[in-house]
This record gives C-alpha cells, structure tokens and sequence, in this order.
C-alpha cells in the first residue's frame, strides 16, 4: 500500500501503457498507489494520488508517466475561423487561469525536489555500501577516493 502525504496533496498524473496494457495498469495504480479518479482514455490511464513519486515512478505496467496539469477537452473551430480569432481561442485554453499554472509550477518543484532528494540518498547510501570515502586535498581542489578495508 502507498504511504499517502497528507490529505489534501492529491497529485494528477497520467501515463502510456503498450497495447493490452491497460487493465494491468489500471490495477497496478489502483493497488500500489491506492490512486483516485482512475480513467482511461485512448492509450492513456490519468489518476490522482498522494503517494510520494518515488513510488509513483515505480509503475512496472507503465511506459511513461506525465504530470497532468490540465485536462480539457478539443478546441473545435469553425473551419472557416481567421488567424487571429484562432489564435486567441488557442491562447486562452492553454494559458487559462494564471493560479492554475502556479500551482503546477509549484507542484513540479515539489516533485524535482523529491527526486534529487531521493538521488542524492541513493548515491550516499552506494558510496557508504562500497566503503569509499573522500577526502578533499589541504587547497580544496583534488579529490582522493580511498577504499576501507
């Protein structure tokens, strides 16, 4: 079972799966991560979930996984719309509400910060496994790596 954040962190998220992946996606997001509002669309599986994205990045039946910072529906346009209307429609669909892209700012820092964490734990936690130590040179410029024994 995931190890929730807190209450009201709910992340969206989406990922790709290969061809007949879908159920076991679905299943596996449902069961590890126990996620929320679970869909699936066209070659899509888009979920919400608390769990940290250590765990989310360790979905075995997904291809890729994407923050989701929007979900909306196709822009339709009139086959006959001028440039500029077109591009105004576009523009105000993809920019949208200026909090909404803050807060997915926020939420991607959030989550890079979590990963280097995790990476910057990991490389420690190798290096003190290999028995390698490092001491910096009296002018602070070499680096000897030394082995315990």
């Amino acid at each position: 079972m995931a190890e929730p954040r807190s209450e009201g962190s709910l992340v969206r998220y989406y990922c790709t799966y290969g061809k007949g992946m879908e159920p076991f996606l679905i299943d596996e997001v449902k069961r590890k991560l126990a996620a929320e509002d679970v869909c699936q669309i066209s070659g899509k599986v888009l979920f919400s979930s608390s769990a940290g994205i250590d765990r989310v990045s360790e979905l075995k039946a997904a291809e890729r996984l994407f923050l989701l910072l929007k979900k909306d529906s196709p822009v339709l346009l009139p086959a006959h719309t001028n440039q500029a209307k077109a591009s105004s429609v576009l523009q105000s669909r993809v920019l949208g509400d200026k909090d909404q892209w803050s807060s997915a700012v926020m939420t991607w820092s959030r989550l890079q910060g979590e990963l280097s964490g995790k990476r910057r734990t990991t490389v420690k936690s190798q290096s003190t496994a290999l028995g390698v130590t490092r001491k910096t040179g009296e002018e602070g410029r070499g680096v000897k790596s030394s082995r315990e024994r």
